[in-house]
């Protein structure tokens, strides 16, 4: 596809003594990335660190016999994190065989290059990515690269939608989880359910434009069905009613997609709407995926991978019951002549308004409009897929974007090829353990109560930490800070095993979120080592008072709705 075996290459040492040049060549065109003379000195004025810290994530397009690689461990040191991408498998190990440095991530076209970027790049460095193309890459490789480049936009981008989701979800997190803890003694089991149903068919329903195009071919249909709120109706009005309501919105208003009254059994994260848990008039089933329950009520439940959107939660849950395949029916995720719903939808909004367009695949071939946030999910369906390969996942949406990892089939096809599977009876059973919730929640005070006496702690010491370095002595100081550091560490371990962190987790991330990207608050290489330790200290201490107010704001929930339920 990029045609990298056409590129060919040629190393010789260069005029300088146990350094080597490297020229590229693609047709008649050749061109010298490292030069004959002075190939290491050349590349040396490349590197700017100026605005660098021990966290930047540095990207290089081309090993080039590691000289940029080894100047950046010589300046920021052997913890630096340094993605090598050589396009060239062969010319990687040719290049390493001269000069093969220990401690980076190498990279070509034979390995998965979004997935490496993704366990490399989080929400505190993604605006600390540092990437250098060695001289002419772009004119062999230039394909190539656009994909490179696009792959780390794409990452970025779910950073950014994963953050903007924090922040909207907020306290609604912990709220939503503590009010609809009170609905668990009477929930369902949802463990019976796995692997029930194996080898049955699924289909998800989303509320894409494309729906309006063939959801009377779901007719006839003998599998599982799983709907979010916006089409419940939607099935219901064809006769197809779903056998699963599923919710993830945390939000009050979603509660209008689904409607007062809902008879159809739903799945709900905890911490979902609490208004649709409470109009839940048929099986209720919670599960989670952090592991905010056990540290909320004691017990834990059912865990589960979700994307953010509700039909992502429905395609897992189809998966743990042992559906296949899981078929996708009104997935967009981009928009049909600026429909962003179907018509068929309780809750229709009828023209994009989002000017940030982008264009992606489209299942019919060409291109397609989307946005940040559809893109987003397209990408967690899509890695999601290829993880769970053991299930078969076809895309009957017949329009919008194209998801990677499925079979492309008509609905009216999927109905017939799978018209003999017929589901079997679906059993609700209820949970069999009692939990006096009342009393659980007073047991996750008491532990917040604790947490909040340590964090006061450790403002304190923080506190005296900053000021240790603000009045840096060089005789008596150093003692004095290994002692008060070492009494953070004590305090850090115990905060991580005081049975909190997943309860805070939302609320402390948003309040947390700016301080921890501050650049006045890293290791930055510009700046003397004390300025950096006087910088770090000062972001630990609004750290420790995040973390305080975080912990004391959601104690004053807890305490609120204990209040609401015993009245």
């Amino acid at each position: 596809m990029y045609e990298i075996d056409k590129v060919s290459y040629e190393i010789a040492e260069s005029k300088t003594k146990n350094e080597y040049s490297l020229k590229l060549s693609l047709g008649e065109k050749s061109l010298f990335v490292l030069s004959k003379y002075k190939p290491k000195e050349q590349l040396s004025n490349t590197l700017n660190f100026t605005n660098v810290n021990r966290s930047t994530v540095f990207i290089l397009f081309g090993y080039g016999f590691g000289y940029l690689a080894q100047q950046i461990i010589d300046t920021v040191g052997k913890g630096a994190t340094i993605l090598v991408i050589e396009p060239s498998a062969k010319l990687l190990k040719e290049q390493r065989a001269v000069n093969d440095i220990k401690g980076i991530t190498y990279l070509t076209e034979q390995d998965d290059l979004t997935q490496t970027i993704k366990s490399t790049i989080n929400s505190t460095n993604y605006n600390d990515l540092y990437m250098v193309k060695h001289p002419h890459y772009e004119v062999f490789y230039g394909e190539y690269l656009k994909m490179v480049l696009n792959a780390i936009t794409e990452v970025k981008r779910g950073i950014e939608v994963d953050i903007n989701t924090i922040k909207v979800i907020d306290s609604k997190f912990i709220e939503n989880s503590v009010v609809n803890s009170k609905y668990i003694n009477s929930s369902f089991d949802f463990t019976i359910h796995k692997d029930k149903y194996k080898n049955i068919p699924a289909v998800v329903v989303s509320a894409g434009p494309s729906l309006d195009k063939n959801l009377d071919d779901l007719k006839g249909f003998k599998g599982l069905i799983f709907s979010g709120g916006r089409t419940l109706n939607t099935v219901n009005n064809i006769g197809m009613p779903a056998d699963f309501a599923c919710v993830a919105d945390y939000s009050e208003k979603v509660r209008d997609t689904f409607g007062e009254n809902i008879t159809t059994p739903l799945i709900a994260m905890i911490n979902a709407s609490q208004q649709v848990v409470a109009d839940a008039q048929n099986a209720r089933y919670f599960v989670e995926y952090t592991p905010i329950a056990q540290e909320l009520i004691g017990k834990p439940l059912p865990s589960v991978t979700m994307g953010g959107s509700v039909a992502t939660l429905c395609m897992d849950a189809a998966r743990y019951m042992g559906c296949n395949p899981v078929i996708f029916i009104g997935q967009d995720l981009a928009y049909d002549n600026d429909k962003m719903y179907s018509k068929s939808c309780n809750i229709f909004e009828d023209t994009a308004h989002n000017n940030d367009m982008k264009f992606i695949p489209a299942y019919n071939g060409g291109k397609v409009k989307s946005t940040d946030m559809f893109i987003a999910f397209l990408r967690w369906i899509e890695n999601y897929i290829s993880e769970n390969s053991d299930t078969t996942y076809i895309n009957a949406t017949e329009g919008g974007a194209k998801i990677a990892g499925t079979i492309q089939m008509p609905l009216k096809e999927v109905v017939e090829k799978y018209s003999t599977i017929e589901k079997p009876a679906i059993e609700h059973v209820k949970l069999n353990y009692p939990i006096d919730i009342n009393d659980a929640l007073n047991v996750c005070l008491n532990n917040l109560q604790e947490a909040k006496k340590l964090t006061a702690r450790a403002v304190e010491v923080s506190e005296n930490l900053y000021r240790q370095y603000q009045n840096y002595h060089a005789g008596k100081s150093p003692i004095i800070v290994k002692r008060l550091v070492a009494s953070l560490d004590e305090f850090d371990a115990k905060l991580k095993n005081g049975n909190i962190m997943a309860i805070v987790g939302y609320m402390f991330a948003n309040l947390s979120r700016t301080i921890s990207v501050d650049s006045e608050h890293k290791d930055m290489m510009g700046r003397s080592d004390l300025d950096n330790a006087k910088g770090i200290a000062h972001g630990n201490l609004k750290l420790y008072k995040a973390l305080e107010l975080t912990i004391d704001n959601i104690m004053n929930i807890i305490k609120e709705e204990l209040t609401e339920m015993l009245s």
